[in-house]
């Protein structure tokens, strides 16, 4: 093993040529590059978030559709061999004549 003596005050190591001028360049591309990572991981997360909105909101209205057209509303046919009003409301459940109340204050006059 050499001692202190022998190697003087020479550094055992070389460094590269230009490293002090390029350090300053490249830590700010590493930076840059950082930065660019953390955008795209926050636009996927927002994607991700949007797209489950939308799934979401998919799914809901393939629940719901089913069960807005099981409402029995009268059809046409049925109507027509109705002697009067007062039939159809006897063949309405409450339901439907509660459906038929809130379309009647809705489009009202």
């Amino acid at each position: 093993m050499k001692d202190f003596e022998e190697i003087g005050f020479e550094l055992p190591y070389r460094m590269p040529e230009n490293f002090m001028e390029d350090f300053t360049g490249r830590i700010v591309e590493k930076i840059a590059q950082e930065q660019a990572r953390e955008r795209m991981a926050a636009k996927k997360r927002i994607r991700f978030i949007w797209s489950s909105a939308v799934s979401a909101a998919a799914v809901a209205l393939i629940l719901v559709i089913p069960m807005v057209s099981r409402n029995n509303i009268p059809s046409y046919e049925m109507i027509s061999q109705c002697q009067s009003v007062d039939d159809i409301f006897q063949t309405m459940s409450a339901d439907e004549i509660g459906l038929y109340s809130m379309m009647n204050n809705y489009y009202a006059d």
